[in-house]
């Protein structure tokens, strides 16, 4: 049961952040691995979810990037979300 559970975390992440664009591709990838930490250590701060030094240095720098907007992040979320409800 928990590699399914797994299997659908995975395909949730997928569709929540398939639309999101960024000016760089690294970026997405970086915005997946935040949502899984984020997700694995629900409710902890930043500092335990990462669980490593430098993962937590990488999350902040992620959140604070000029490069990286609110928008950018929630984009793919509003589609999925509009999805959905279709």
């Amino acid at each position: 049961m928990n590699a399914d559970k797994h299997t659908d975390d995975k395909g949730w992440f997928d569709q929540e952040i398939n639309s999101s664009v960024f000016q760089d591709k690294r970026l997405g990838k970086h915005l997946r691995i935040l949502l899984e930490q984020f997700w694995n250590g629900i409710g902890q701060l930043i500092t335990f979810a990462c669980q490593y030094w430098t993962q937590t240095k990488a999350a902040y720098r992620f959140l604070f990037s000029e490069r990286v907007g609110e928008d950018d992040i929630l984009n793919g979320h509003f589609q999925a979300t509009r999805q959905r409800v279709k």
